[in-house]
């Protein structure tokens, strides 16, 4: 906030704005993330997960530091049949 109007007799902050017009939300300092590692257990089971879901993954883009939440993207290409509803 750059700085703040008197209404009545309190001071109520005016937020700072773009050219446009949008008001810019200040979050504070950012905190540093937390990085971790997950076990190899935990990825096989998922990544057999996924497999049987959705095929075999043409491609995965893994994140180059493990943060948390880890986020890897798989891609999958198309199947014709369903997921089997013994998974759901």
């Amino acid at each position: 906030m750059k700085s703040t109007t008197k209404r009545g007799t309190k001071k109520i902050p005016v937020p700072a704005v773009t050219p446009g017009g949008s008001i810019v939300y200040e979050v504070g300092k950012l905190k540093k993330p937390k990085v971790g590692v997950l076990s190899t257990s935990y990825a096989e089971e998922r990544e057999a997960i996924y497999e049987e879901l959705w095929g075999e993954a043409s491609s995965v883009s893994h994140e180059l530091l493990p943060q948390i939440p880890h986020v890897d993207v798989y891609t999958s290409p198309p199947r014709s049949r369903i997921a089997p509803s013994s998974v759901w």
